[in-house]
């Protein structure tokens, strides 16, 4: 050991002890997976320096890159978890060779970054935010002195990043790191539409640009941005020279030359070999399969809503046969002789397709999805390859915990599940068989609860239809009891889970918190959980004393129709508690302290409570209430398990305590509070917890003070929290779940 290396050593044991003491270090968070399925994957690039490295951009879990294409030995290493939001738009890598680990990144906040090593540490690239990213594409070069100008010195390093977005097609310059100016390329009018759909340069030909703008068309510029002509009227589009019905989105692609240019305009694939050039334009495709409904883009910290149109669009040319082409929506579609024709719907791993490339020797199709990455071979479609394996982007939205067994709602990947969560390495599934009557995907966004007691008993809170019983680990063999309805068909009980409000802050990441309570006696089978009892927006609570119930025959729900062919014996009998009003309850509990005690929070801040909601004659009477603002919702209401009196209740913006039982109110925490939407409440003895739309908070004061606890946890929105087995668990909406030891 070198003597500089043993200084080193004591002087980082020395600052360890100052800073954390000799009796621990700072807890570090643990990754829990799942580790083998991903979350929606936005945008995948293949680095054009470095054989097999590819980078891809998740919806809500940053940056990754993968450094071989081969499922077996390809590693994913996350390389953007220091950035304020890793809701990615898009990415882009340095063509140069020195320096070669060069790459820019834009995120939700419309910032673009840059690193210079490979994404371990980054920097705005500039100060301008473009508030909604869609493409962005880079040149990076070395320019030498002009003689003729009588310049003379070191060589100078450019770096061009090109910007299309909802503001409108922006070229950000700098030379040897020094930003010289932001030019707006397009619109140049302000009577044209400043959304850019899609933007691209002409491989060899630099001046040559074109851009897709809603409501408008497509552009060219031959002259680097200085003037566009219009090559495809979007008024125009509709007369059957390009195609019948076209969509907000327009995506586009150009060969290696620049010869061949393509462009996906809703239903319609159109393609000019003559360099883009006004009246080169032919359609070809045309899928009345796909469909601008259904579909949005969620974002965090923001809601980016739109129809499928604006969600799924991608497009890609093989690299050295312009014949060969894919376009993908919601389906994935190949042709392979210039679009004369395709072979429609290919399986690719997932639905709604995000982006596609072809591998530099076009053998490949790398395909981006809301599943994740996966690969197909060029020649026969088929060979899927899944490049998921480490990819930790799953988008929960509430996980229930029941001994080691985990089960959570994972955005468009339905119910998963993993059978021991204390393994190094936990392994995931998909929770619910197919041939369950509700679908996959179609559980997705909604509450899952387990059913203390019993071992892999848990219960789906179905938005607003249902509340169904799920057996996991599945029974052997498996039947069609495992996920079966708790109420009678005929009358649902229509589970209340998602904020109702018509403000456009809120969206369905701003869900209730705790719809559902379970009695606390041994053996008791007391169940609340709060109703949308009929969709002209009456709300109440129902009750249960029979949620052990097991359900003792007939067919599952029609998986086509939705109707239940037989009633399902043996089915929790509930009945109303709480009903009539016109505002939702958000969250329910039974006390820790006073048995069979419960109470309950609406929307609107006002706490109500049941002596016995067991006794039918019994009522919910109204313990107190605290303001909510106009752009505020109440979210949650816990107990404090020390102290019968303190209450916590939660809105998205304030923690509020009461002392007296809920009947007055203060909000808590003030400037120690981050500036972000706070999602859940936990209790351990007398310690909070808080999970916020950045990171999870800890307070030992009651609330009064909030300081983030833990490290290595990614900087991903934290949807809920909850305490078991001595783990604190937090569900990320983009990196799966983590553990903290408490």
């Amino acid at each position: 050991m070198t003597p500089r290396f043993s200084i080193w050593i004591c002087v980082s044991l020395f600052a360890l002890l100052i800073t954390h003491g000799t009796h621990g270090q700072v807890p570090q968070w643990q990754a829990c997976g799942p580790f083998e399925t991903s979350g929606c994957i936005r945008h995948l690039l293949l680095d054009p320096r470095t054989e097999g490295r590819l980078f891809v951009a998740a919806e809500n879990g940053g940056v990754w890159m993968r450094d071989s294409l081969d499922p077996a030995t390809g590693r994913w290493t996350p390389i953007s978890d220091s950035l304020e939001n890793l809701q990615m738009r898009g990415i882009a890598v340095s063509g140069a060779t020195d320096p070669s680990n060069y790459l820019v990144a834009a995120n939700a906040l419309g910032l673009v970054y840059e690193s210079n090593d490979l994404g371990q540490s980054w920097t705005r690239f500039s100060n301008d935010s473009f508030v909604y990213i869609r493409r962005l594409f880079m040149e990076d070069r070395m320019v030498a002195p002009r003689p003729a100008k009588g310049q003379v010195g070191a060589a100078s390093r450019v770096i061009v990043v090109h910007v299309a977005g909802r503001t409108g097609y922006h070229r950000i310059r700098k030379v040897n790191g020094a930003v010289i100016g932001t030019d707006r390329l397009y619109p140049l009018l302000p009577t044209h539409a400043p959304d850019v759909l899609d933007a691209l340069r002409h491989p060899t030909q630099p001046g040559v640009h074109f851009i897709g703008v809603r409501g408008q068309g497509i552009y060219r510029s031959t002259d680097d941005g200085r003037t566009w002509t219009l090559v495809i009227d979007w008024a125009a589009a509709g007369n059957g020279t390009v195609g019948a019905r076209t969509s907000p989105m327009i995506r586009l692609a150009i060969s290696p030359d620049g010869q061949r240019v393509v462009a996906k305009m809703g239903l319609r694939v159109i393609i000019s070999d003559r360099g883009g050039e006004a009246g080169s334009w032919t359609a070809t495709l045309n899928d009345p399969a796909w469909t601008e409904d259904g579909g949005s883009d969620i974002g965090y910290r923001g809601n980016y809503s739109g129809l499928r149109g604006e969600w799924t669009n991608a497009i890609a040319i093989h690299p050295t046969d312009w014949r060969i082409m894919a376009v993908g929506q919601a389906t994935l579609h190949v042709t392979k002789d210039g679009g004369a024709t395709w072979t429609n719907d290919v399986p690719c791993g997932h639905e709604d397709v995000q982006s596609l490339a072809f591998t530099a020797t076009g053998d490949r199709l790398l395909v981006a999805n809301d599943g994740g990455v996966f690969s197909l071979s060029t020649a026969s479609l088929g060979d899927r390859k899944d490049l998921n394996n480490g990819l930790v982007t799953m988008q929960f939205y509430r996980n229930a915990i029941n001994g080691n067994v985990v089960i959570g709602a994972a955005d468009h990947q339905g119910i998963r599940g993993t059978l021991d969560v204390n393994a190094n390495h936990p392994t995931w599934s998909r929770a619910t068989r197919g041939d369950s009557g509700y679908g996959n995907d179609a559980l997705e966004n909604d509450f899952v609860f387990a059913n203390p007691g019993i071992a892999g008993r848990f219960f789906i809170a179905f938005q607003t239809r249902d509340l169904l019983r799920l057996r996991f680990p599945f029974s052997s063999p498996p039947n069609t009891e495992d996920l079966l309805a708790m109420s009678d068909p005929s009358r649902p009980l229509r589970p209340f889970t998602m904020i109702t409000n018509n403000n456009p802050v809120f969206n369905q990441l701003n869900y209730a918190v705790g719809t559902v309570a379970f009695g606390r006696r041994a053996g008791s089978g007391t169940m609340l959980c709060a109703v949308h009892e009929r969709q002209d927006s009456q709300f109440g609570i129902a009750i249960t004393e029979s949620r052990n119930a097991e359900p003792t025959g007939g067919p599952p729900r029609n998986a086509s129709t939705g109707d239940y062919p037989a009633p399902v014996a043996g089915f929790a009998n509930w009945r109303p508690s709480f009903t009539g009003s016109n505002v939702p309850v958000v969250s329910v509990l039974f006390s820790e302290h006073t048995a069979d005690r419960a109470l309950a929070l609406q929307q609107h801040g006002r706490v109500i409570a049941n002596a016995n909601p067991s006794v039918a004659a019994n009522t919910w009477n109204l313990v107190g209430n605290f303001a909510v603002g106009a752009n505020e919702v109440a979210r949650q209401l816990i107990e404090d398990p020390t102290n019968a009196t303190r209450l916590y209740a939660l809105t998205h913006q304030r923690v509020m305590r009461s002392t007296d039982g809920g009947t007055t109110w203060t909000a808590v925490g003030g400037g120690s509070l981050p500036n972000a939407q706070l999602n859940c409440l936990a209790a351990h003895g007398a310690t909070l917890y808080l999970a916020t739309a950045t990171d999870v908070m800890r307070s030992t004061d009651q609330g009064a003070t909030w300081t983030t606890i833990g490290q290595t946890l990614p900087n991903a929105p934290v949807m809920q929290l909850q305490i078991s087995n001595g783990f604190l668990y937090a569900s990320t909406f983009g990196r799966g779940l983590w553990r903290l030891s408490l």
